[in-house]
């Protein structure tokens, strides 16, 4: 009898267990949807509150770091951007955008090789790149 009892409390805590990280990821997906709309709206210190909110009640929110990194480099706040997409690119290494956005910050702060490595790898992935851009980026780090 005994047993069957703890079963019974087991199943009710993991049940429990599950409806709580479900409504944390329904919130964390509401708090992405209030912060992409900050971001619409040139409203980035929202946005980043909102995203920085998304990310806790789900850390691994690929898009919450991504949004909340171009929200960084729309600021200027570059190693911040940097960091938001290096973990954007953790969590999804086919993120075409993230390296693209990663490299052009690298561009603006004259890190070539490494903006030229990212501008190839989003090209690959698929983002379009302009070749004016490529150019310049190839000149810039010395390789043709």
């Amino acid at each position: 009898m005994k047993l069957n009892k703890w079963i019974k409390i087991v199943i009710v805590i993991i049940s429990l267990s599950a409806i709580y990280i479900a409504f944390d990821i329904r919130r964390g997906v509401a708090l992405y949807n209030r912060g992409t709309n900050h971001m619409a709206e040139g409203e980035y210190d929202q946005a980043i509150a909102c995203f920085d909110k998304a990310i806790k009640a789900d850390g691994k929110f690929t898009d919450a770091y991504y949004n909340r990194g171009t929200a960084y480099y729309e600021k200027g706040m570059y190693d911040k951007a940097v960091r938001d997409y290096d973990r954007a690119i953790e969590l999804e290494p086919e993120l075409a955008e993230a390296y693209y956005n990663r490299g052009m910050i690298y561009y603006h702060k004259e890190q070539y090789d490494q903006a030229l490595e990212d501008i190839i790898k989003a090209q690959n992935l698929g983002h379009y790149v302009a070749p004016d851009l490529l150019e310049d980026l190839r000149e810039a780090s010395g390789r043709k």
